[in-house]
């Protein structure tokens, strides 16, 4: 992946959504812990820890997504070699231009985690009262709509079943933030907690600790 200036087209975004389908797949086709290992090396050596940190950093919840999904992917069971890798280019500031975010977002990495993390905070009331409001609608839809035709009660059912549309992804970050650390990598949890080459720091061990506090 290479940095793009200015903001993707909707097809930009739905090709390079299908591009990171195909790499997760890579990865997640296997089931034997050897065959894994060998794939996430590969992948690794071919660049994909620095396609995730460029998709996770975007504020386009779609390639955000994708790009978490990439590295929980790359980094299941621990992989050290991963971990050294996104190691080596979140805490070494020459290599900030190569992770900058995929759709221009003029952030890093660990911001726009933190930026996940505060969503998802905020999320859990709205989450609630939409959840409230969903109930309210279908004990009305089951006693009002019963001699409406099935067409209508088909289309009234999907759109009051819809789910919660929440934007921060927060079981994802959490995920990816965990195998990062996976096998006790204390370099990586002292990075996630303190950035010392970075101009301002920013704390995802509280900002995980705070949000955990919420639920």
């Amino acid at each position: 992946g290479s940095e793009v200036e200015g903001t993707l087209t909707a097809l930009e975004v739905s090709q390079t959504v299908a591009s990171m389908n195909v790499l997760i797949t890579m990865c997640t086709q296997h089931t034997e812990v050897a065959a894994l290992e060998m794939q996430q090396q590969l992948l690794c050596i071919l660049g994909a820890p620095t396609v995730v940190l460029q998709m996770a950093t975007c504020d386009d919840d779609q390639l955000c997504l994708k790009g978490l999904q990439l590295g929980c992917a790359l980094l299941k069971g621990g992989n050290r070699e991963v971990q050294d890798t996104m190691y080596e280019m979140l805490a070494n500031p020459a290599l900030e231009d190569k992770i900058r975010a995929f759709d221009g977002t003029p952030t890093n990495f660990v911001s726009q985690m933190r930026v996940r993390l505060r969503t998802a905070m905020v999320e859990i009331a709205e989450r609630k009262t939409f959840l409230e409001v969903q109930d309210e609608m279908i004990t009305v839809f089951r006693d009002d709509y019963a001699g409406v035709n099935t067409a209508t009660l088909v289309a009234l059912k999907e759109e009051i079943e819809k789910e919660f549309p929440q934007h921060s992804h927060v079981l994802d970050v959490l995920l990816l933030l965990q195998q990062l650390c996976e096998g006790h990598n204390n370099k990586l949890q002292d990075f996630l907690h303190v950035q010392t080459s970075a101009i301002s720091n920013v704390d995802l061990v509280s900002e995980v600790y705070d949000f955990l506090a919420r639920l």
